[in-house]
């Protein structure tokens, strides 16, 4: 028997790979009229956070933490399931850790202002909002030299540094729990891939879960957090490859200039 991460994506591909025909995404379901609603009536609803909820909820069951579920389910209630206050809460209860991820740092491709108030904050902080982030992922897909810097002066002009190496070693992480657009899209991490659902669409459509390589992910200020067995995993490979000075995950540290 595995781990917590394994046994979680183990649970989260289950859950994936479901048959989805007779679930609709809760935004859909506010859609359809009262008659409409007797029909469907025997439909799961669901949405990014009920998905990433089923998943986590059901892994610590299974993993008899009482205590982390009961946690768990009382910040949801209290928050009304808001995923920055779920991974605050997994970070500083549970002992996960957060992990910033950005595809280019100094070239976002969009959400221009809020992405350099949100990096200010975590370059002074170390923190994505009130959640904890010990390690940085980034860089790791270049926007083109057109996307207009955030950097002053002549290193307006700098192209991004391509940083792959960091990548990969999150590629080797079985399971977290994802947030973008601070908080508001939840979803799910595993292996190099993110999973999702769109609240607005159908289960019978095909459209309602999807895959996608953490490489292809259109959103730019993301935070996964990871569970305590697979940090130590993390921290081993960094040490490794600093050993051979080779390229690691950055650490967060407080600094006066972020660019």
């Amino acid at each position: 028997m595995g781990g917590f991460s394994f046994e979680a994506a183990a649970r989260l591909q289950s859950i994936y790979e479901r048959d989805h025909s007779k679930e609709i995404g809760t935004k859909a379901w506010e859609a359809l009229t009262p008659n409409q609603k007797k029909t469907y009536a025997h439909y799961k609803k669901t949405d990014c956070v009920t998905f990433a909820l089923e998943v986590l909820i059901g892994a610590l069951e299974q993993a008899g933490e009482k205590d982390g579920l009961s946690g768990l389910n009382r910040t949801v209630a209290k928050h009304d399931a808001k995923g920055t206050k779920i991974a605050e809460y997994l970070v500083k209860s549970l002992g996960w850790v957060g992990v910033y991820v950005t595809p280019d740092l100094y070239r976002p491709a969009g959400n221009r202002d809020e992405h350099a108030e949100v990096y200010r904050h975590l370059s002074k902080t170390c923190r994505y909002y009130e959640i904890p982030i010990s390690f940085l992922v980034t860089n790791y897909s270049p926007s083109a030299p057109t996307v207009p810097s955030l950097r002053f002066g002549d290193r307006q002009k700098e192209q991004t540094v391509k940083k792959l190496a960091p990548y990969m070693q999150l590629m080797s992480l079985e399971f977290g729990f994802g947030l973008s657009s601070g908080g508001d899209h939840t979803w799910l991490y595993s292996s190099g891939d993110v999973y999702e659902v769109h609240w607005s669409a159908w289960g019978k459509d095909g459209g309602l879960y999807e895959r996608t390589a953490l490489s292809l992910w259109s959103f730019v200020d993301n935070v996964i957090v990871i569970p305590p067995d697979s940090v130590g995993r993390l921290e081993i490979s960094s040490a490794i490859m600093r050993r051979f000075s080779l390229e690691a995950l950055d650490t967060c540290e407080p600094k006066h200039n972020p660019w």
